[in-house]
């Protein structure tokens, strides 16, 4: 990933990248656990450091404000994906989610974006 975000092509277009954990809706309470938001925000560090024992130079990945671009967080059982009526649906509601938020385009890219958007609208 440090590599590819690095290169060439997307060099100064990642703003942010976020880390986000979720739960589904059973609430938990244990000594490790006071709500779901902390197994939510854990799960979202503990990928995080998963990936940076991979590659360490993760951490120093930035943006081209010189913001380090990656974030963690977590949302509990407040975003669901499937029913959580179902052990199907809560067993997909645990999950991560890895979030790319890319910088706005530049005038030279705005270029590009209207001329691709004047040629979808003419195939429609």
């Amino acid at each position: 990933m440090a590599t590819t975000l690095q290169s060439e092509t997307y060099a100064g277009t990642v703003e942010t990248i976020f880390i986000e954990g979720h739960t589904d809706n059973t609430p938990i309470n244990n000594g490790m656990f006071p709500s779901n938001w902390e197994l939510s925000t854990k799960r979202a560090i503990n990928t995080w450091r998963m990936m940076a024992k991979v590659r360490p130079d993760l951490d120093q990945l930035q943006n081209k404000t010189q913001q380090p671009i990656f974030s963690c967080s977590g949302y509990a059982e407040t975003r669901p994906i499937a029913d959580n009526a179902t052990a199907a649906g809560k067993q997909a509601n645990r999950r991560i989610d890895i979030r790319f938020t890319m910088s706005p385009p530049t005038e030279e890219d705005m270029s590009i974006v209207k001329f691709v958007h004047g040629r979808l609208e003419h195939h429609e």
